[in-house]
């Protein structure tokens, strides 16, 4: 269960009726549009580290339909999530290794965009919905 001690991060989809967390410990809460009730926990989120501790989330975007979420990690890690299945779009997008500090999808879910530290990255015109 996410606490709001832990939470690093937090998106809506643009109409605002599907929100998500993130956390420290490498998860992501989905809600409902009233956030009366949790719709999913997706669990471990970023692909494992090699330490002991799992990358936190950083930044998050929801598609513009909300069925596809990207999440960014501390690391620099990029992954995109289907909602609906609660399950990782493929692997890992390639990004500059450094945290990311900022994500945001394009109207037609077209292209993602990363931003971190050092300017903005874009990870490509992977298609995302």
């Amino acid at each position: 269960m996410l606490s709001p001690r832990g939470l690093s991060t937090l998106a809506f989809s643009p109409d605002g009726s599907r929100p998500a967390a993130g956390d420290r410990t490498g998860r992501v809460a989905l809600w409902d549009g009233d956030l009366r009730r949790r719709a999913a926990v997706l669990r471990n989120v970023l692909p494992a580290p090699l330490g002991d501790a799992p990358e936190a989330v950083s930044a998050l975007a929801l598609s513009p339909d909300g069925h596809t979420l990207a999440v960014g990690g501390d690391a620099g890690t990029i992954q995109l999530w289907d909602t609906t299945t609660q399950q990782p779009l493929g692997g890992p997008l390639p990004s500059p290794g450094e945290p990311i500090d900022s994500l945001a999808l394009s109207p037609d879910s077209t292209s993602l965009y990363a931003g971190g530290g050092h300017g903005q990255a874009c990870p490509g015109g992977r298609g995302a919905s």
